[in-house]
């Protein structure tokens, strides 16, 4: 099981900045998903879209670890972390 979350739109554009800094601190992250239209397989397969939500979440998106041997300190620590980067964007910015 995995638990994600979605960047605010001045985040995502800063994503592999986030994940890189997450594993400086030995967070492991990665995309939320990719959209089964954007695979190879399914490139010639017509597909309907509400706004474009799978592309969107998939640019947006990030999956932390969250299966049931994390530590509630290594929770906290994750939780933290993605605090910690945001507000320094949010300062920056």
């Amino acid at each position: 099981m995995s638990v994600g979350f979605q960047l605010s739109p001045k985040e995502y554009k800063a994503k592999d900045a986030t994940q890189k800094k997450l594993a400086n601190l030995g967070v492991e992250s990665a995309s939320l998903w990719v959209p089964m239209h954007l695979l190879p397989i399914n490139r010639n397969v017509e597909f309907i879209t509400h706004r474009n939500c799978s592309d969107r979440l998939h640019l947006e998106g990030l999956v932390i670890p969250s299966h049931q041997d994390v530590k509630l300190s290594e929770a906290e620590m994750i939780a933290k972390s993605i605090i910690e980067i945001s507000s320094k964007r949010a300062i920056s910015n």
